[in-house]
């Protein structure tokens, strides 16, 4: 327990629990102590913090993981503080980024000795290791109890939040928030939802994979964050597929090649080579596009040039667009407008920084780029006469999709194509002669920022499912485009599978268990070509679509995980070990059934059907996170000094 004085037994004293203490819960605690007297006036508040990895820097960042598990993002870029540009009521605290604190405190960002030849150990450029992060989070958490202001407490719980109740008695609504392994619930007044990515049950066909997988003498993991518990009764030379292409797949390359005694070895600058150890798997890996993710591009490079126009999508035309009576037209539109958005910024960044790649002026290119009909032979024609070299050409679908169609006369052939194809990629995002595509990532994440944030009042129900389609769709498109691992990561994937360690199926079809109960999947790049194994990894998170329920706050008692995959809920809401993601207001605010806010619930970050953010707070960047954190906390505030004032 930190802060000020107080007491339970206080009955002047309100108090607000946080269940999560990773970056959105504590961001949620930050603000909260910055606004308490602006708004909350006199109001005397213990704050419950309540995580089982409260005292490591939350679940994802906790210390106890091998140190060549990074982030993905470059340490200078990261905070946990608001600055100048964060877009909030609330006061502004400047503080140090992850980079700053670790040379403050002499903290190396990282002891992967991998990373030195290419970044140097103090640079903010260089990727942290995620415990580093976690120190980070549990220095900031310690700040803040040192900031906190008289009258305020806060008090760490490192357990889990297994059931959350509200009660009503003598005109005052309680929340009763149960935790794990104590006898008594926590008495409060306000509940935010601020745990990490939420998990989900197995599927009937998950359950049968894994028991096909188990019955072969093989193993089967789940979706969900990459740990050396999961993959460790995976054997050496054992033909293991890994479903998923993204930074979780890179977690686990780490975990079955280099914490397992391999090493990467440098000759020559731009020549990595792997030495296996003998005790790694023969992985395989597939995914529904086939390729990694690209990485997101080199921070060091210049920002593209601002373009104004046309800058079709704002709030108010896209709720025009999402309210047609159609839904499927409206996404198609949507779909086609942000497309031609997302263009539109490539080829102004072209012609503005460029000039010798293109044929011609501005001017006269950009009115011809208006007046074609999108995806016409006649806008293909113009902008080919236009524009020099073929791959200077924007095609948001081919880019997004590259092996789509595309075949291959065996494994082979397929692995020298995905090499080239990764290096290739690699070299894009870290050159200042493609700027257009950073330009064309900055129009798709405005539209979807756009997105996050449009009101939801006066949208039908199918409207708004409409709408949560595109949502989706432009999430995953910039995944995809800058949602890579670093390229370094990309540049040891080269390697592995040099070393035949990593074989590429590229996109695959469904497993299914054979005959005698081991699984197999085709490539469906390389016709007539079945590969069998005998474990199956998971590697993604739990995908939110496919199955996550969204809940409301009801009458019914809700059981709820601060930590992924606990209990799930009950209470006839929806089936039980399902972890909840709740519909929200503009403010944060939890929506009933009927679509009216819960004066006493509110959800943040992945607890949320429509988070704000995808990423860390990043410095100077308006973080979308401290922007809805900073409305959550004053609405708190604001609806406490209401109560205390009646």
């Amino acid at each position: 327990m930190r802060g000020a004085a107080g007491t339970a037994d206080d009955p002047g004293e309100r108090s607000v629990a946080v269940i999560g203490a990773g970056p959105s819960g504590l961001s949620v605690l930050e603000r909260i102590c910055a606004n308490v007297r602006s708004v909350g006036g006199d109001t005397r508040l213990r704050m419950h913090l309540v995580d089982p990895y409260v005292e490591a820097g939350g679940r994802v960042w906790h210390r106890d993981q091998p140190g060549r598990l990074w982030m993905n993002t470059v340490a200078g870029t990261v905070t946990m503080f608001t600055d100048a540009t964060v877009d909030c009521e609330g006061p502004v605290r400047p503080g140090p980024t992850l980079h700053e604190w670790a040379v403050a405190q002499g903290t190396p960002l990282s002891e992967d000795s991998s990373l030195d030849p290419l970044v140097p150990e103090t640079s903010r450029q260089r990727w942290a290791s995620r415990r580093v992060m976690g120190e980070y989070l549990r220095w900031f958490l310690e700040h803040v109890e040192e900031q906190c202001p008289p009258g305020v407490t806060v008090e760490r719980h490192a357990t889990v939040a297994v059931e959350v109740t509200s009660r009503v008695a003598r005109g005052r609504t309680t929340q009763l928030v149960r935790l794990q392994g104590r006898d008594e619930a926590l008495e409060c007044d306000y509940v935010v939802f601020a745990y990490g990515g939420p998990g989900s049950a197995l599927t009937a066909r998950q359950k049968r994979l894994r028991d096909a997988a188990r019955s072969s003498g093989g193993s089967y993991v789940p979706a969900g964050t990459a740990s050396v518990e999961a993959v460790a009764a995976v054997a050496a030379g054992e033909p293991v597929l890994m479903r998923g292409i993204g930074l979780t797949f890179y977690d686990y390359l780490q975990l079955l090649t280099t914490e397992r005694g391999g090493r990467f070895v440098r000759e020559k600058p731009g020549s990595l080579t792997y030495v296996p150890s003998g005790r790694e798997p023969r992985i395989m890996v597939g995914s529904r596009r086939g390729v990694p993710h690209r990485p997101a591009p080199w921070p060091q490079l210049p920002l593209p040039r601002q373009c104004v126009v046309p800058r079709w999508p704002d709030a108010d035309s896209l709720f025009a667009a999402a309210r047609v009576s159609d839904p499927a037209a409206a996404v198609a539109d949507i779909k086609r407008r942000v497309t031609y958005e997302a263009e539109y910024a490539y080829y102004f960044e072209l012609f503005a920084s460029h000039p010798d790649r293109v044929a011609s002026a501005w001017d006269e290119f950009s009115v011809r780029l208006r007046q074609a009909r999108a995806g016409g032979r006649a806008r293909l024609a113009m902008v080919t006469a236009a524009v020099r070299s073929s791959e200077d050409v924007f095609d948001l679908e081919r880019t997004t999709d590259p092996l789509r169609e595309a075949t291959f006369g065996d494994l082979g052939s397929l692995q020298t194509w995905m090499r080239r194809h990764v290096a290739a990629s690699s070299r894009r995002s870290m050159s200042p002669d493609h700027s257009a595509d950073r330009a064309a990532l900055t129009a798709l994440s405005r539209v979807s920022n756009l997105l996050v944030e449009m009101p939801r009042d006066g949208l039908r129900r199918e409207s708004t499912e409409a709408v949560a389609g595109v949502r989706r769709w432009l999430a995953s498109q910039i995944k995809y485009l800058a949602g890579g691992a670093p390229w370094p990561r990309q540049e040891e994937l080269i390697a592995l599978s040099r070393a035949g360690v990593v074989t590429f199926l590229g996109p695959i079809g469904e497993v299914t268990a054979d005959g005698t109960g081991r699984l197999r999947c085709r490539s469906l790049c390389v016709p007539d070509t079945e590969i069998h194994f005998s474990s199956l990894v998971e590697a993604r998170m739990p995908d939110p679509a496919a199955g996550t329920p969204v809940v409301s706050s009801t009458e019914a008692p809700v059981r709820l995980s601060t930590a992924a995959c606990a209990d799930g809920v009950s209470g006839g809401v929806v089936p039980a070990a399902r972890a909840p993601k709740f519909r929200v207001s503009d403010a944060g605010q939890v929506l009933t059934p009927s679509g009216m806010p819960d004066p006493h619930w509110y959800a943040v970050g992945a607890s949320a059907a429509t988070p704000t953010h995808s990423s860390l707070p990043r410095v100077r960047m308006n973080s979308a996170l401290l922007r809805r954190t900073d409305r959550i906390a004053r609405s708190v505030l604001a609806d406490l000094r209401r109560h205390q004032e009646d």
